[in-house]
């Protein structure tokens, strides 16, 4: 019966574990590219302002 419990609880965890990791996935895709957006408008003002800065972060990405 305490196993069958356990069980169930421990079944549990995981679907709600396995949900939030889908969630932040999506919120991790979604801030990606948004700053890659911003990053792409921005991307003349850095060009003239700063450009050893904007192909260091294009090397990064």
């Amino acid at each position: 019966m305490k196993m069958s419990l356990l069980e169930r609880e421990i079944e549990q965890y995981s679907k709600k574990n396995l949900l939030f990791l889908k969630e932040s996935a999506v919120i991790f895709f979604v801030w990606n590219v948004k700053i890659l957006n911003f990053l792409y408008q921005k991307r003349n003002e850095f060009m003239t302002k700063t450009p050893v800065i904007y192909n260091y972060l294009l090397v990064l990405l």
